[in-house]
Parts: structure tokens; sequence; C-alpha cells
């Protein structure tokens, strides 16, 4: 039936060999006698040196080696071992090329038959690759595919060359985004492997741990510089120094290491809990220069934890308090301005710190001054510059008693923290009620333009004035009330100046047109002998946050809110609706309530605007003892992002960045909507508000393997939208089971284990890449987390998720039989399982070794014995002759 001559394709990839290792294959395309519509094709592969061990038949329906999966039936083996060039390897395939199945073996060896059209001429096509190895890490692989065509099935052979071993690294695609990375890891160690050997028992890993958790820049935090500036008992009371550090967990069910270094030694405490961890500080850490003299010391304290953190910083005299919530390194700028009241009654007071080693400070001192500052006895007078270098945890503190430091100009080449305020002041006619201030300060890139001034603390029955300064961040700076005349307030002609704005009763809006820092300086009480001085750094409305925690003092704290109008009916506080009385807020549209809930007493409150994770409000706590104390600080959930100089960037939920510079910081929600207005659908999200995060469920979806980074080609998906898997059995990647939490997930983190599948490679690749979109949920007792882990629910939170798009790695397809060597110290690097073929192989080259060795023995000796023979016989010849 069939005629002429047979056509065959041979091909083969470049994979890595020993040099000078070949393999020799053969095969013939030939018509069944017994039945003219049967070919037998026959693939037998002959052994030189190049040791192989099995003969796999692969799938040859599609072009694409992606899905060229194995037939794990279709193999051939070398159960001698004995590396003779007589052994083939050997597969028989019988074909019905009518019919286009395989009749021989039963189970399929993964031929394709397709036909010409225009010829009728029939085309089978099979593919093998062969497996084997030289020594422990390098293989002896190779892939064949074959075809043969129905007009002439006449037997035909071919062979190929070993090709050069080439260098492979191991690389990672990108780094795993935040809250989660993918790991692919071993079978029985579980350990996370970045190369895996063809035919290893492997699955993917998706582990969510929130030390991994970057929130963004806000009060949280893992790294901290703290500082202390001066602080003094009033009149001739005695020094009853103290300096604490009040440090709280963000999460409650995991442990947190928390460690607090200074010049004096390191403390590391734990805690699973978000209760207040407390460190007492040496009292010599406070910083004690002389008026008008710095002092460039080792002062600072590095406060570091294993996951975030929020920290509270208090100095406390007697009779003087002063306390503020510190920010973390990510907040921190290179770029300040100083701020601090009158010194008229207490020394002003400025401290930089530097964060990292070699840091080069520059202090302008406004020209403006009329006093000039000693630095390392060297004397500057106003207009000058200090140029300074601080190393890692050394501080440069001034006290200026002669007048305020407000407007000296911090530049740094490296971040800094910098905290400014009073000694002990006394504001307004009241000196004897004098009291510590301290802030930490905001860089100037992240400082707003449009803020809300509001009254003194409530509980206070006379009216005491509440002052503001408004310091200008830019030149030429105008300030406006927002009120229906849009009265300007203040005009600001240089960086650094300050307008000095004063309120009774009235709360109101203010606009810059430029960025501006406002401080609020609650003033001493006119009579009563409660509720000293306060100082505290306003957010801008940009700033402000969608949900807040106060941690408790011993003292008490009361609360003041500025909320939106439409929101006040929704607050909640330690989730609970309240009943607050409000006033009025003097703006544009009148949308802001000033709220206070007086004399909370001591514990933690949380707030939130219940019903929505994009309402945002402002919220100030202020220490309520009656007697000696006063003080503001912030809470825990403002938002510090850089404002100016802002870039359009790509939304992580919950990121706490303006990715649209609208002058907004998250303000939609993952919803395909466009809640703000500007045409853009989920443009800048939001996270879901949440207290504490169980860990609950986590939905990996849309998994795909591929052999190229961009997942653009050679793509094989494992797992579906819904995060099912998909296939069959037998295809690579199928997992033997579908998606579920591990029984290694912790408290401290969860695993979610993807079955287990066979490592293939795909053919243009030695490198395999896997990714994944992943779906969140945080509560127990939300209902669509009941389903979001089952088989066939999808489950995605459209509204409460915090998915990160997507999460990948990679790891390199090695091709020896035998776990392969690896530099990075993961389960790859462990002990290979050695096979007794390994063992003949390396013997069997020992032996070779040996037997060399010798044979050359055997030849030396054998030229020795025949030169010392020759030249024996030569001599008696001679001597016959003489």
């Amino acid at each position: 039936m069939f005629r002429n001559l047979l056509s065959i394709l041979l091909y083969t990839t470049l994979v890595p060999f020993v040099d000078g290792l070949s393999q020799e294959a053969s095969f013939t395309c030939a018509e069944d006698p017994n039945n003219s519509n049967l070919a037998i094709i026959t693939f037998s592969l002959l052994k030189h040196d190049d040791i192989v061990h099995w003969v796999y038949g692969y799938n040859a329906s599609t072009a694409s080696q992606a899905s060229a999966y194995k037939m794990t039936t279709c193999v051939a083996n070398d159960s001698a071992v004995n590396n003779s060039a007589t052994d083939p390897i050997q597969i028989v395939v019988k074909v019905d090329i009518a019919a286009s199945v395989q009749t021989s073996p039963a189970d399929s060896c993964g031929i394709h038959v397709e036909t010409d059209p225009s010829t009728s001429i029939k085309t089978i096509r099979l593919r093998f690759r062969s497996q084997g190895f030289a020594d422990v890490v390098t293989s002896t692989d190779k892939f064949y595919e074959i075809a043969c065509t129905s007009n002439n099935l006449q037997g035909d052979s071919v062979s190929t060359n070993g090709s050069k071993a080439s260098s492979l690294d191991v690389i990672i695609v990108n780094e795993p985004q935040r809250r989660t990375k993918l790991n692919v890891l071993e079978k029985t160690t579980r350990k996370p492997l970045t190369q895996v050997t063809l035919g290893q028992q492997i699955f993917l890993s998706f582990e969510y741990d929130p030390g991994s958790v970057t929130e963004g820049p806000d009060n949280y935090g893992t790294e901290f510089y703290v500082g202390f500036l001066g602080n003094d008992p009033p009149g001739n009371e005695a020094s009853t120094a103290s300096l604490k550090l009040l440090v709280y967990a963000r999460y409650s069910t995991i442990t947190t290491f928390i460690t607090v270094e200074t010049k004096s030694g390191t403390e590391t405490k734990s805690t699973n809990s978000t209760a207040a961890v407390e460190f007492t500080i040496p009292s010599n850490m406070m910083g004690c220069s002389n008026e008008g003299e710095a002092e460039i010391v080792e002062k600072g304290v590095h406060v570091s934890a294993t996951r975030e953190v929020g920290v509270v910083v208090i100095n406390s005299e007697t009779k003087s308090l002063g306390y503020y919530t510190a920010l973390p390194v990510d907040v921190l700028g290179t770029s300040y301005y100083a701020v601090s009241y009158s010194s008229s009654a207490g020394s002003s007071e400025m401290m930089v710190l530097a964060t990292e080693d070699n840091t080069r400070v520059n202090i302008t001192i406004p020209v403006s001054k009329l006093y000039s500052v000693k630095v390392l006895n060297s004397t500057y007078s106003p207009g000058s510059t200090v140029s300074i270098t601080l190393n890692k945890r050394y501080v440069f503190h001034l006290a200026q008693k002669t007048e305020t430091l407000t407007g000296y100009y911090i530049v740094s080449d490296k971040p800094v923290s910098v905290l400014s305020g009073n000694r002990v002041i006394a504001i307004g006619t009241n000196v004897s009620r004098a009291d510590h201030l301290v802030d930490q300060l905001l860089p100037t890139k992240s400082q707003g333009k449009h803020f809300i001034l509001f009254k003194a603390p409530p509980g206070v029955s006379e009216s005491r004035v509440t002052y503001y300064k408004v310091i200008a961040m830019e030149n030429n700076t105008t300030i406006t009330k927002g009120d229906s005349n849009k009265t300007i307030v203040g005009t600001l002609a240089q960086a650094g100046n300050e307008k000095e704005l004063q309120i009774t009763s009235e709360n109101y809006e203010i606009f810059a047109d430029k960025p501006v820092m406002v401080v609020q300086f609650v003033s001493s009480p006119i009579s009563e002998l409660k509720y000293d001085p306060a100082m505290t750094l306003i957010p801008s409305v940009e700033q402000w946050g969608n949900s807040y925690t106060f941690p408790g003092f011993d003292t008490g704290i009361g609360i003041v809110f500025i909320v939106k109008t439409s929101d006040l009916p929704k607050l909640v506080v330690n989730g609970n609706a309240v009943s607050l009385t409000s006033t009025n807020v003097t703006g544009p549209a009148n949308a802001y309530k000033y709220v206070t809930m007086p004399n909370l007493g001591t514990g933690t409150y949380s707030l939130k605007i219940n019903g929505s994770d994009i309402a945002v409000f402002l919220a100030v706590g202020y220490s309520y003892k009656d007697t000696e104390t006063g003080g503001a600080y912030l809470p825990f959930g403002y938002r510090y992002t850089k404002l100016v100089d802002c870039a359009n960037t790509t939304a992580l939920n919950g990121d706490l960045l303006d990715n649209d510079c609208d002058g907004l910081i998250d303000e939609e929600m993952v919803n395909g909507l466009d809640d703000d207005g500007d045409g853009l659908v989920d443009e800048d999200t939001v996270a879901s508000a949440r207290d504490n995060i169980d860990f609950m469920k986590i939905r990996p979806r849309n998994i795909q393997a591929s052999g190229t980074a961009d997942f653009t080609a050679l793509t094989k998906a494992i797992t579906g939208s819904n995060g099912c898997r998909l296939g069959t059995s037998g295809e690579p990647f199928y997992p033997s089971a579908e998606c579920a939490k591990s029984a290694v997930s912790t408290a401290d983190k969860v695993v979610i284990d993807c079955g287990l599948f066979e490592s293939v490679r795909f053919e243009e690749s030695n490198m395999l890449y896997f990714q994944a979109a992943l779906d969140y949920c945080f509560k127990s007792t939300d209902p669509l987390c009941a389903t979001i882990c089952q088989p066939g629910a999808i489950g995605k939170r459209a509204v409460n998720t915090d998915n990160v798009p997507t999460v990948n790695t990679s790891v390199l397809v090695t091709t020896s039989y035998g776990n392969s060597a690896n530099s990075n110290g993961d389960a790859s690097s462990s002990s290979p399982n050695v096979n007794p073929a390994q063992c003949v192989q390396n013997t069997y080259i020992l032996v070779i070794l040996i037997l060399l060795l010798v044979a050359l023995i055997l030849s030396f000796t054998s030229t020795v014995y025949f030169f010392c023979k020759f030249k024996r016989e030569r001599n008696k010849k001679e001597h016959h002759r003489s």
C-alpha cells in the first residue's frame, strides 16, 4: 500500500552534557506484512559512552512543547545497565494509519497522525526522550521528534552527537510581592527549591506571613530612631526624670520580638498581644545641651521589631510630662523645618538623630534670628549653616533660651529623625502652669495644604486660647480661611516663616496654596490648676486615616474628632455606635463637625467609620489627669505619604500612597466603581480596615507554569479562575489534590499547599516560572469566608479584600536523575538519592581508571625490560667483535 522513500525528521534540544558524550539513535518505519494499514515504528537508542537508563514517549499532538507531557506507561528501560552498544533500549509502536490510533502497545505513546489535504499523505509523529546521567549533577538527556509519512515505509536511521555543557544560572524572576511568597517545595522535606530535577515530585506553597507586610507610610513600622529632648522640673522641685518607651504590636495572635538598642546595651522582649510592652531608658539619654551651645553625642535610641509595631515615647519629670507617637524609618526624610513656641518662659529645643553612619547634616540658621549658636567650639551667626557628620544613633541637640528655633532648616544626605519643642514652658498668662512640649516632625515633602483648626480639648470650663503655628515649606505661601469671603489670614514670604493663629470658640478650615506645617499649642489654664500646655502636629486632611487605635495610658485620655457631617452617625468606638454632641466647622461647604469624647479613662480605644473603608477623619488624644499632666499625641492610623513631587504609580491595595496624584490617599474601594468621581476606576485602592487578622482563608487562582518569564508563551494553566485544578491526570503540572490549607500553618502565618505534581521541562527553556493570583479573607465570622477555599467556589472578595494581583517565582529544571547540587542552601543541595545505577557507573569509571593505570605501569615496565635487553645484546656483540 505504501511506497517510495521514508521521510524522517529528528530534532534535539540543547541541554547540559558532558564533553565528548554522545548518543546514537536509530528508528525504522515499516509496513506490517500482515496488515498494510499498520505501520510498525521501532525506536532504538544505542549507547556508546553516553549513559541512558530510560526512554519515555511524550505527547506529540501539539506543536508546543509546553503540552508535550510524558506518557508514563510508554517507557523502556535498560535493566542490565551494562552500557553495551549492542544492548539498545527499544520501543516498538504499531499504528493504524487509517484509524489514526495506536494498536500496540495498548497504552498510547502519544502518537499524532495528521493528513496533508493537498496530497492525502499521512504523517505519523512521535516524541521520545532519553534520560540518564554521567554523574550526580550531569545529565545525558535528549529529546527526539520523529515523523514518518505514509507514502513510503522503508527503514532508515539517523544519529545525533552530544553538545557541549553550558552554564545555567539559578535566577529569581521577581521578588514576591508584599504579604505573600510563592515557594516550590520538595515532596518529603518541604524545603523550598530553586532547582528541581525532571520527574521530581514537588508542589507549590503560598505562604502568607505578616512579617512581610508593609502597610505603607503610617505610624506602624519595624524600625524607629527616637530621642528625648531636655525636660526640667519646675522651680526648685527635685528631679524624678523617667524616660520610657511604650511599644504596641500590630498583631495580637502573632509573636513579635522587639529590640531596643542604646549606647548602654540592648534589650529584647516579645509579645503576642497588642498591649503595651514597656522599656525603661537611662535618664542620661535626655538631651542636656547648654543654652545656645549644641551637643553632638550618642543619645539616640534604636527600636526594631520582627513585625510592625507602634511606639510612644514618654519623657516624664516632676510635674512635667511630654510624649509623642514615633514615626518609623519609612516615613523619615532629608528636609525639615524646626518649630517651637516662644522661649520667653522656657528654652526652645531641637534634636536631629542619624539613622545611618556618616550622615551629613546641614542646619541653616534663619537670617531673621538675633542670636548665634556654638557648635564644637565654632560660633555660627544668623544666616550661616552648621555642617556636621553624625553616625547612627548620634544626635545634634540644641537648646536656645533667648529665642524660638522655629524656621531652622535641616537638610541631610540620608534620612534623619527630627524632634523639636520646648524644655518646659507656660503658654498664656498663667505662668505657674508649665509643661514639656515635644513632637517628631514630618519631612517637608509630607506636608499638605488643607487643614482644620479646632479649639482646646474638652473638660475645661473656662475659655482658654488654642494657638496654631503655620510654617511655610516654600517661599511666597498664602493661607486662606475657609469662610464665605475666603479671607487671607497670612502671607509667608520665605520658607520657614511662621504665622500664628488663635482659636477660642470657632473651628475652621484653612487652605494654603503651597505645603505648610501646622502645629497646635494648647495654652495653660487661666485660673484652674488642671490640664497643662500641650503640643501636637496636626495632620493635613490629605493624611487623615480611616481607622485609629489609641493605646491606653494610666492618665486616661479624651479624644477630639473632626468628622464629615455625613459620616458622624456611623462613627463607632470599640465597635459600638456612640451618640455625640457636635458643632460646625466653618468651611466652604460646612462639611465637617467637631466632636469630643472627654475623660474616657484608661484603656485602649479603636475608632472607625462603620460601613466604609474609605471614609477618613481626624482624631487626637489628650491625657486626662487633672493635675500635673497635659500633652497631646497622634494615635496609630495616620498616613504620612510624600505629597510633594508626586508621581503616578500602580496601586496596591492599602499601600497608603497617592497613586493617582489627586491629593487623596487610598480613596477607592476595590469594587470596579469610580468612588471618587474622577473618571478612573480602582486607581488608588484601600485595604480593608481590620483590628486583627486571623489569616483564615487564602485562595490561589489562575496558577500558571511557563517556560518564559513574561508568561506570553509556553504557558500551562494549573488552576482556573475559581482556584480549582485544570486538566486530567498525567498532564504536566496536574496537582494530585486541590490547593488547601496546610498543617504547617501556625498562628504566625498561613500556608496553602497545592497538590503534588511531577516536574517537567518546557523543551525551549530550562527554567520554569510559576505565578498565581490570590484572594484573601480575614475574618472567620464573615459569611463569604466560609466558602472562599472550597473547591469550585470562586469566593473573590470584591469589596473587602486585600488582593495581591500576581505572586511569582522561578526554578531551574535540571536533567539529572538524582537531586542536583545547588548553591542556595535549599532542599536541592541536600544529599542526593543515589540510585544503584549511579553506583555502578561510578564504580565502572573507577575500574577503568585503575585498568588504565595498570596498563601504563605494564607498558613502562615492558619498555624498560626491552631496552635493557637490547643494550645487553649490543654489549655482547661489541665484546665478541673485540
